[in-house]
């Protein structure tokens, strides 16, 4: 189990980018939040299994609605005890 910090820059606001990393975080029993920022980049902590946050991560650069020209990811420690993912306004 891991938590990492994905910030998605680009075309990623006002096109469903926070709901469809929800619903593939939820899919992937993932849990943490997403939040839009300020700048127009889109912010999520995810944790879980790797593997499933590696898989939500290419889907949501390969997302037709979107387009992520910049992608950072960092490593988080795990928060114990965290049982959901949700959007933040």
């Amino acid at each position: 189990m891991v938590r990492q910090k994905a910030v998605f820059a680009g075309k990623v606001q006002k096109v469903g980018f926070r709901l469809e990393i929800s619903c593939i975080a939820q899919r992937m029993k993932l849990t943490g939040w997403v939040r839009n920022l300020e700048d127009g980049s889109v912010e999520a902590e995810l944790q879980g299994e790797e593997l499933h946050i590696d898989f939500l991560v290419k889907c949501m650069q390969s997302l037709k609605r979107a387009s992520v020209n910049q992608l950072t990811i960092t490593d988080l420690p795990t928060i114990e005890g965290e049982d959901s993912f949700t959007i933040e306004k």
